[in-house]
């Protein structure tokens, strides 16, 4: 993917993610944390060719800071596993370099145990595995 085409995804599931926050069911603080963090976890995915170890590791700490703040799990959007499936993308794609991708492993690591950690119907062992 090209650096100007992540910045048109970025920017696409930012709102995305921004309008699908506003309009979740759900409690209205949860919806608030959501409609914050969805431009925030998507805009990563703009240097996601030229630093996507950054980009992966940025995605990994907002998804921690929404679940520490009450906002809707992983799972619960669309968008966020659209952003998940991107900046993954890209850390596989572009990383180069042992550091390189255990960094990624780290971030991909946190991404998952956020989820297992801020979601009860992801600690069961299979679902954990899951994710």
């Amino acid at each position: 993917m090209s650096s100007r085409l992540l910045v048109v995804i970025a920017a696409a599931l930012g709102l995305a993610g921004f309008a699908e926050a506003l309009l979740a069911p759900g409690i209205e603080g949860a919806r608030l944390v959501g409609a914050i963090a969805a431009p925030l976890l998507a805009a990563p995915l703009a240097w996601g060719e030229r630093r996507p170890v950054a980009a992966l590791a940025a995605v990994a700490v907002v998804l921690a800071v929404q679940a520490a703040l009450g906002g809707a799990y992983a799972g619960a959007s669309v968008t966020t596993i659209a952003v998940l499936a991107v900046a993954l993308y890209c850390a596989g794609r572009h990383a180069s370099g042992r550091w390189a991708l255990a960094g990624a492993a780290v971030a991909a690591a946190a991404i998952a145990a956020t989820r297992v950690a801020a979601d009860p119907a992801a600690r069961p062992l299979r679902e954990a595995l899951l994710t």
